[in-house]
């Protein structure tokens, strides 16, 4: 599992919403710079209050540096071992590269572990993958309807079964559930707010992650949209499972174009992230884009002016700009965040669709 996706879930469930587990990060001389997804989860590995891995495996170098750095000293105060996947260039070098660092990542894990992976039980999990897959993409389909017969919620419901799930039958039983309530949404023309759909926002990194049911509810009464955020937004393609080749050649091809190695990993952070975010606005439709403010990420804030300014030219897209962290509500608290939002999208998006603005 992720320490940023257990991080989301700490957000939502642990006491004090993780804060405590950040503190506890602070008070061991590590800088507030670092990235708090990251944080909160080790912080709480930390304290021998929750469980304690065996090992790390990061494939963080060459695309986040914070947390390689995070994850480094995490093995090195549990004493654990550290097994890393580097990131080299996109290119199709790059990529044969990338392969044979993947295939030897593999081969140390089955050398610690003293077992083989069995290629069957791989074969079954990747065309698990690949029908969540399918059903993750006509998900996505019918998100770009106006309005979007998607909650909410169920954005970050994909999101979610996509980093914790993907590869069982839970999975496929949950986009196959999701999928049956929106295209039932969208034959009937079912929208929660009775003013209707008045702004579609993308969020051009990720959402916030705590008080996030009561959020992103209240956002959708009000007639506002997330159809969804970047890190979500994943480009995955099938898994050809003919034999251990093409499937380490898939796992690698998608590992390397995952959300955040595929945007800060890449030859030009902003080209690429500007690029992803005109397909995204395009595909879903938006109208209204917002960027978190997360804190701790620098490389996200260094490439800000550049995404907005070329949203703004490319698809007349204006942006948001918040302040806070995406896992951490001491920042800003959500009454803030929320009244920023309603600012933003009545004195902006709703004016310039009347020509007002």
């Amino acid at each position: 599992m992720t320490s940023e996706v257990l991080t989301v879930a700490g957000a939502a469930a642990l006491e004090g919403q993780g804060d405590r587990y950040w503190e506890q990060v602070m008070a061991l001389g590590l800088p507030d710079y670092l990235c708090s997804a990251n944080g909160v989860e080790l912080g709480s590995v930390l304290t021998n209050v929750d469980f304690e891995p065996d090992a790390i495996i990061s494939a963080a170098p060459g695309s986040c540096d914070a947390n390689s750095k995070l994850h480094e000293f995490t093995a090195r105060m549990l004493g654990i071992p550290q097994f890393l996947l580097e990131k080299p260039g996109d290119n199709a070098r790059g990529h044969e590269t990338y392969v044979t660092y993947f295939k030897a990542l593999v081969g140390e894990l089955e050398e610690w572990l003293g077992e083989k992976l069995d290629e069957d039980y791989l074969r079954m999990m990747l065309e698990r993958c690949n029908k969540a897959s399918d059903l993750f993409y006509e998900l996505m389909e019918m998100r770009g309807h106006r309005p979007s017969p998607c909650p909410n919620l169920f954005t970050l419901f994909a999101y979610a079964a996509r980093f914790t799930m993907w590869g069982t039958e839970e999975a496929i039983t949950m986009m196959q559930v999701m999928v049956d309530v929106v295209r039932e949404r969208l034959e009937k023309g079912e929208y929660p707010s009775p003013d209707g759909e008045i702004a579609r926002c993308f969020w051009t990194y990720t959402y916030y992650y705590w008080d996030w049911v009561r959020f992103f509810n209240n956002m959708e009464e009000k007639g506002i949209t997330f159809v969804g955020d970047l890190l979500g937004s994943l480009i995955m393609q099938r898994y050809d499972t003919t034999d251990m080749d093409t499937m380490f050649d898939g796992l690698a091809r998608n590992c390397q174009d995952y959300c955040m190695t595929r945007q800060m990993g890449a030859e030009s952070m902003s080209a690429q992230w500007i690029d992803d975010l005109i397909h995204w606005t395009t595909r879903l439709d938006a109208d209204a884009a917002i960027f978190c403010g997360h804190h701790a990420c620098k490389q996200t804030w260094s490439v800000f002016s550049m995404t907005r300014n070329e949203l703004m030219k490319r698809k007349k897209i204006p942006t948001l700009m918040l302040q806070g962290d995406a896992w951490l509500k001491t920042m800003t608290p959500m009454s803030a965040i929320e009244d920023q939002i309603d600012e933003f999208v009545r004195n902006v998006v709703v004016k310039r669709k009347t020509g007002k603005a």
